[in-house]
């Protein structure tokens, strides 16, 4: 086998793959075939609202999206045997984890239809949180954003940013308050709230005054 062709098959082969598959053409027990190939993978809620384009009404047929992952290398005849197995259509390799994993709701996609992450289902130890964790550029973003909230609505206990967080869906400010700014923004709530009461105490208001409602408490 010559040096190129070596290097062909071995860029052909990668852990993630993703296929589409149709609820019409999968056997009943479709979930199972691939439980039984002990991998990891998600499926997406079933995408029964997506149009051809977003200015057209005509609808796809409904369907699912999956991402595979594998412990190791796959290539794609290997992959096609499971995708086959099930009745899908043929995988194609994972380029983005996360960008695969948040096309199942369009989180990524305004103008398409938002379906809801709570219909995503795990097998075999899919750890979402884990591939859904931010990049250190995206966790400065995220926290500048949350950092703003928390002045500019005077939150005074980090119980009314978390009912707000909760809410919202806001899961992205979620994972990164619970994993990586707990601390932080536990004490600049604390702060916040004494800075407004001596505010409030030196305009000779007892209590705290929130600045949007004027109510004191």
């Amino acid at each position: 086998m010559s040096e190129e062709k070596t290097r062909g098959n071995v860029s052909n082969r990668t852990r993630n793959w993703v296929f589409i598959c149709y609820p019409e053409s999968v056997p009943p027990d479709w979930e199972r075939l691939i439980e039984e190939e002990h991998i990891q993978w998600a499926c997406s809620p079933l995408h029964d609202k997506d149009t051809r384009d977003e200015s057209d009404e005509e609808q796809k047929k409904p369907h699912w999206h999956v991402i595979l992952l594998f412990d190791g290398p796959k290539t794609f005849d290997q992959v096609k045997v499971i995708t086959d197995r099930v009745h899908g259509l043929a995988p194609r390799k994972c380029n983005s984890t996360k960008g695969s994993y948040q096309y199942f709701t369009h989180k990524n996609d305004p103008d398409k239809y938002q379906y809801s992450a709570d219909e995503i289902r795990h097998f075999g130890g899919f750890d979402a949180e884990s591939i859904m964790a931010p990049t250190a550029t995206e966790r400065l973003v995220i926290q500048d954003a949350i950092e703003s909230y928390i002045l500019e609505n005077n939150v005074t206990e980090l119980r009314e940013l978390a009912r707000y967080v909760r809410d919202a869906g806001l899961e992205d400010w979620r994972n990164v308050i619970r994993n990586y700014s707990t601390m932080y923004f536990s004490k600049l709530i604390d702060s916040n709230r004494n800075y407004i009461k001596a505010q409030a105490e030196a305009f000779g208001v007892r209590g705290i005054v929130d600045a949007g409602t004027g109510e004191v408490k």
